[in-house]
């Protein structure tokens, strides 16, 4: 569902705002998958914040994907419910606050509640910080995956927003 992770430090972004309501039992079982195959196989280090109308961080720092951090990634993970409006913007940048080299997986629907271009703004700004920045767009109804890389970022989120006011797809984009 969301490809490879490629760092060995990456914090989850999950929009957990209204209009997430009908992804959030996949996302969930698919994060869960994330974490077992990938996070804990590969002694990846993590944290996840779920945001809405506010952002609520599972763990402070990153945390070492042992057995016991996973199993309770995955009960956290599944006592989230979807609600309120997207605040976008404050998770990335409450993500980036983590460590200079995390890889930030931002998984939305591509709605938010400013504007488009003030978030791609502020994901220049942060992408100067970390320059390796990977679209991972994953759409819900035919399971397609694409992957893109910075030089493709910009002109793919503009028109994954757009997309986003008529289709039904979920996206997540690593940072």
């Amino acid at each position: 569902m969301f490809g490879s992770v490629l760092e060995k430090d990456v914090c989850v972004l999950l929009d957990v705002s209204g209009s997430m309501a009908p992804f959030l039992p996949e996302l969930q079982k698919g994060l869960t998958a994330l974490f077992w195959d990938q996070l804990h196989a590969n002694s990846v280090r993590f944290t996840m914040l779920a945001f809405s109308g506010g952002v609520c961080v599972w763990q402070p720092a990153l945390v070492e994907s042992s057995e016991d951090q996973c199993v309770e990634a995955v009960q956290w993970l599944s006592r989230l419910t979807s609600h309120g409006p997207s605040h976008t913007l404050q998770a990335l940048q409450a993500g980036c606050g983590l460590s200079d080299d995390v890889g930030l997986y931002l998984i939305c629907d591509g709605r938010s509640d400013l504007s488009h271009s003030l978030i791609l703004r502020e994901i220049e700004t942060l992408r100067r910080a970390s320059p390796s920045v990977t679209l991972n767009r994953h759409d819900s109804d035919n399971g397609t995956e694409k992957l893109y890389r910075w030089n493709h970022f910009q002109n793919d989120f503009i028109q994954m927003m757009n997309d986003k006011i008529t289709d039904s797809q979920s996206e997540s984009i690593l940072l």
